[in-house]
């Protein structure tokens, strides 16, 4: 699930606490939907509530930069937890994903 804010400029918060091969697909769509219906140019998308991203979350953070990309909209991620940041710098992502 996720929230949506427009408080601070457009910031999607995933509510779930575990990202991973049951939830990604739909967390994915979710987004996309919600980005496609918005004029924002910049997403953030708000980890604070997420503790766990396997591979098949971390495939859909880069599908969403991918997907973004065309539309001419840039995705950040915020609030990142020090054991995923750790994972996506080790996965070398770093420069793809814009982990604030």
């Amino acid at each position: 699930m996720i929230s949506v804010s427009n408080d601070n400029g457009f910031v999607i918060t995933i509510l779930d606490k575990s990202v991973n091969i049951n939830n990604a697909d739909i967390l994915r769509d979710d987004i996309k939907k919600t980005v496609s219906a918005s004029s924002a140019k910049e997403i953030a998308i708000d980890l604070v509530n997420v503790d766990f991203l396997d591979s098949s979350a971390i495939a859909m953070l880069v599908k969403l930069v991918q997907s973004l990309a065309g539309s001419k909209k840039k995705m950040s991620i915020i609030n990142v937890a020090p054991i995923i940041r750790n994972t996506i710098k080790t996965l070398n992502l770093t420069k793809f994903l814009n982990i604030m």
